[in-house]
């Protein structure tokens, strides 16, 4: 999954340089709740790393996607508490409670049944009790939900999307297009 990843980056930079609006929403109730440290799951190129890292928090950005950290690398130069990586979605490289908090932005929907088991284990690892997860993905009634081809043993999944590289997708069970969990504590 790296390498495609890697591609798309490689092929169009930084594909969202603005804060999702959810994010920017996120910061208000992670002043109130106390949140200093927060990990950026799935980061890509940095947006929300730099945004939430100029905001005041401590934030630890992670992608497998060598170029996107590179790319985020170059994006953040400057900016003050910051820790960018690669590792695979389900390799937090954290201990136990480091975070106060964590986000998910369109990242666990591209991993398969283990990636995404895995990457829950360890967020909810490296998040204290009491820690708050921010979790945007698609789901079901997503308009390409079902396009390509099923992925045997996981239910919803599928490959070779078009225009997304022949990435891996998992649709969750949810009403509207789009799933978003703010406020979820672990």
């Amino acid at each position: 999954m790296a390498a495609d990843w890697d591609g798309i980056y490689r092929e169009r930079g930084m594909v969202q340089p603005a804060p999702s609006k959810q994010v920017e929403e996120l910061v208000p109730i992670f002043e109130s709740e106390g949140v200093h440290n927060v990990l950026d799951h799935c980061c890509g190129t940095g947006r929300h790393v730099r945004y939430l890292a100029e905001k005041g928090f401590y934030v630890a950005g992670m992608d497998n996607s060598e170029s996107a950290i590179s790319m985020a690398k170059d994006w953040c130069k400057g900016v003050d508490n910051i820790q960018l990586m690669v590792s695979d979605m389900a390799d937090v490289r954290y201990g136990v409670s480091f975070f106060d908090a964590a986000i998910s932005i369109h990242g666990l929907q591209y991993g398969n049944r283990l990636q995404r088991t895995g990457a829950i284990d360890s967020i909810r690892w490296a998040l204290r009790r009491g820690g708050i997860f921010f979790l945007k993905t698609i789901s079901r009634s997503h308009q390409t939900y079902g396009v390509g081809k099923p992925v045997d043993g996981d239910p919803h999944t599928f490959t070779e999307n078009p225009g997304l590289a022949k990435t891996t997708r998992h649709f969750l069970m949810q009403m509207s297009s789009e799933v978003c969990w703010t406020g979820l504590r672990c």
